[in-house]
């Protein structure tokens, strides 16, 4: 069919009796003034012979570029099990005995299992929509340290690394869907660092959950207003940039986060910025950590915000006939200047 319409190309310009086209290329800054009418015929083909053209240059042009639309990449032998639509180029399973000898010796052996039921926990949940896949080891670091040998080994033989603490996300956040590392900061970095009062801010690990770092600011008159939901640590809070009931009133995790300390994935530790609010200089590297999902880096201590405790607070519970007339009536005591407080959402 090619051919053919090729050949009446031919036939019909051949008919046509036109000279070639010739282009001339104008210098790059050439005087833009308006261009003349085209004159009939000043291309050398009737519109119908112009068409033809073009419709034969495209399917030429969808010929030669067929073999390369429809490109399917094959696994052979990477730690990732699943079905993937892009190149992606983890270890082997050689590789991944190997790093698993060097977790060993760099982290007590105790904190290293592949035992099958924790590595279900950290890739499955009842909870979640989005189960895809188990790692094929779980690591407990202790401190920032090893979290840096974690990441040093997992670049050297190219295994995936997915951060886990509170364990309750619902859109499979902490799933392995490439198998390999999970580091889950829950049982051994879920202490409170330190508590500036006079500041109004704390230092945290990953593995805080908010609900106790709350009772633990209530005897200073302080809180850390977002509640994502029960169970939720402060790494997986700001992974995922959680907001929660009382955003409305307080806002989303971003508000709240003073500076991260972050492992990169190479091992280099980043401190995104120092404590004193007033400070605008240099790039904002935290709000790039907040929400990223631990795409970027693992964060190993976060310093927050805090807000001042309400001194009174009450519940009242309210029917309404639709949806939309509840809606209504937030937004009618948003606008009028009404402060909402903890729990008030």
């Amino acid at each position: 069919m090619l051919r053919s319409t090729l050949a009446s190309v031919k036939k019909h310009t051949a008919l046509a009796g036109r000279r070639p086209i010739t282009t001339t290329f104008q210098p790059r800054y050439a005087s833009i003034s308006p261009a003349p009418p085209p004159s009939s015929g000043s291309l050398g083909f009737s519109s119908a012979t112009a068409v033809l053209l073009g419709t034969v240059v495209g399917a030429v042009g969808l010929y030669i570029a067929t073999p390369y639309l429809n490109i399917t990449v094959k696994e052979t032998g990477n730690v990732g099990s699943s079905k993937a639509s892009i190149p992606i180029k983890y270890g082997t399973r050689e590789n991944l005995s190997k790093a698993l000898d060097c977790l060993r010796q760099v982290m007590p052996s105790e904190h290293v299992t592949i035992d099958e039921e924790e590595l279900r926990r950290h890739g499955y949940s009842n909870s979640s929509y989005h189960n895809e896949g188990l790692p094929h080891v779980v690591v407990y670091p202790q401190n920032t340290d090893e979290v840096v040998q974690i990441m040093k080994i997992a670049n050297e033989y190219k295994i995936p690394v997915i951060p886990f603490s509170g364990g309750t996300s619902l859109e499979g956040h902490y799933t392995a869907p490439h198998g390999g590392i999970s580091v889950d900061f829950f049982y051994h970095m879920d202490h409170i660092v330190a508590l500036h009062g006079e500041d109004m801010d704390v230092v945290v690990q990953p593995g805080v959950q908010w609900e106790d770092l709350n009772q633990y600011l209530k005897p200073h008159g302080l809180f850390f207003p977002l509640d994502p939901g029960p169970g939720a640590c402060i790494g997986g809070m700001v992974g995922t940039g959680c907001s929660g009931t009382n955003a409305v009133r307080y806002g989303t995790m971003r508000e709240w986060v003073l500076n991260l300390t972050v492992v990169m994935p190479d091992g280099t530790v980043v401190k995104t910025r120092q404590r004193p609010r007033k400070s605008s200089a240099g790039y904002d590297l935290t709000k790039l950590f907040i929400g990223s999902e631990g795409t970027l880096g693992m964060v190993t201590e976060a310093t927050l915000k805090l807000a001042v405790l309400p001194a009174e607070t009450s519940v009242a519970v309210c029917d309404f006939p639709t949806i939309r007339d509840a809606a209504d009536v937030s937004a009618a005591v948003v606008r009028a200047g009404v402060q909402r407080e903890q729990g008030a959402d």
